[in-house]
């Protein structure tokens, strides 16, 4: 799931910190986010407590102005960042 070419994530997996774990997905693919639940359960000392936090770094711009984007285009754009 992780793209190993990425230098930041490469950087924060050198720290090798048991309360820090990397996982690159796709927010839009349900398959990729049901994959990065088990991999977060799996991994919690105790599931039943849940996890201390999570960095969501989804992101995507548009280079236009949005009334002049396509109805593809924003939707794309809304579902990755809402």
């Amino acid at each position: 799931m992780k793209d190993k070419g990425d230098d930041r994530v490469k950087e924060l997996d050198s720290l090798k910190s048991d309360q820090l774990r990397t996982i690159q997905l796709n927010v839009c693919k349900s398959k990729e986010v049901e994959e990065a639940v088990e991999i977060v359960r799996s991994s919690l000392e105790d599931p039943e407590k849940g996890m201390w936090g999570l960095v969501n770094d989804a992101g995507v711009f548009m280079f236009r102005d949005v009334e002049l984007a396509s109805m593809e285009t924003y939707k794309e754009v809304a579902d990755v960042n809402l």
